[in-house]
């Protein structure tokens, strides 16, 4: 399918669908210059998130990960734990490794690498992408 795409500067804004097409709460994956698969979220909270759809660890689907929050310190140095951050992580199929979904960087120091994140917003009943313009050579 090809996508229309608005041009700015360095960026792409690539359609990537109509709003009533991504449900609230789950990943609707859509592939991007007929190469990259990204997964689009259309948050809870009425925000909306583009992910890269491979994990830093050993690129799994990380879009068919759950999303919820984790187990935090109860308070700095505890060693009591609280549940929190929920709708800000999300955790991978495979081994289990856990990313915050607002920076793309792993909840703990051990997991490698951190996700590819993109700039996602509706428009006039659409939703656009916005990604860096590739150079030609």
């Amino acid at each position: 399918m090809d996508v229309p795409a608005v041009m700015s500067d360095d960026y792409v804004k690539i359609d990537v669908g109509a709003v009533d097409e991504f449900p609230v709460g789950t990943f609707k994956v859509v592939n991007v210059e007929g190469s990259m698969e990204i997964g689009i979220l259309r948050r809870e909270d009425g925000r909306w998130l583009g992910l890269r759809n491979a994990c830093p660890h050993h690129l799994a689907p990380i879009c068919r990960g759950q999303v919820s929050g984790t187990m935090l310190p109860a308070e700095e140095g505890s060693v009591e734990f609280v549940y929190g951050m929920d709708g800000q992580i999300i955790r991978c199929p495979w081994h289990g490794y856990e990313y915050n979904l607002d920076s793309g960087h792993s909840v703990m120091d051990s997991a490698p690498g951190r996700l590819r994140l993109f700039e996602v917003e509706p428009d006039g009943g659409r939703v656009l992408l916005r990604m860096k313009q590739r150079v030609s050579a």
